[in-house]
């Protein structure tokens, strides 16, 4: 990296005719631990603009690593993402020390919002979120916060508020009640695969909660970075 973003470096591609580089600035093991490094990225982010280079800050937003995170920020302990079986869900991508968080919980949002906000602070022309995304079911989020904004959603389409949402719930599951419904469970990640081709609401649901759940993430950092 010392190279990769050395002065030298970014003269050459200013040269070249680059416009963008990418800038790793948080990988998700807490700002404390990433001080000195988001700093170096602040630098390269400056001697970037003095050569008319824009720069992109790359932010970890799908993994995070419990073992320096959870020295900051204790309450940490509550923003991973928990699987049908209790354990905190690995991020498959970057072996066993790093974990996927929790899209919707509160606690994480609100420190993701200060990580854009020191991006924004060391002048960044573009946020990159890396990482973001589920693992394979059955290996995806069951957390407490998860559960009950999956029921939310299905109240909100198929509730009995009024007579449109009343008539689909009918027709989608039979019935309006969605107080004590559960995300689907599966035996192992072959089972996962072959009910999913059955295509049943329950599963169908469950997908769509999914990607609600990352989009609303995302809205969420946007809405922040708009802010600013």
């Amino acid at each position: 990296y010392e190279r990769a973003y050395s002065e030298e470096a970014l003269g050459r591609l200013a040269e070249a005719g680059v416009g963008l580089v990418w800038v790793p600035f948080f990988r998700g093991f807490g700002l404390e631990f990433e001080k000195r490094h988001s700093e170096r990225a602040r630098a390269v982010i400056e001697q970037a603009h003095a050569r008319g280079l824009r720069a992109a800050a790359r932010i970890s937003l799908g993994a995070l690593t419990p073992e320096t995170l959870l020295l900051e920020e204790a309450e940490a302990q509550n923003w991973f993402q928990v699987n049908q079986d209790g354990h905190a869900t690995i991020f498959s991508a970057g072996g066993s020390f790093r974990v996927r968080p929790c899209y919707v919980s509160e606690g994480y949002l609100r420190y993701m919002e200060r990580v854009c906000g020191q991006a924004l602070d060391a002048k960044a022309d573009l946020i990159h979120f890396d990482d973001l995304g589920f693992n394979p079911e059955p290996d995806t989020c069951r957390s407490p916060e998860s559960v009950a904004l999956y029921r939310e959603m299905l109240r909100d389409k198929y509730g009995t508020q009024d007579d449109k949402t009343r008539a689909a719930g009918q027709a989608r599951f039979g019935h309006h009640t969605f107080t004590h419904v559960r995300p689907p469970a599966f035996a192992d990640r072959a089972q996962a695969a072959a009910l999913r081709a059955l295509e049943g609401v329950h599963i169908q649901e469950w997908g769509n909660f999914k990607a609600y759940s990352v989009r609303s993430c995302l809205e969420r950092m946007i809405r922040c970075i708009e802010r600013r």
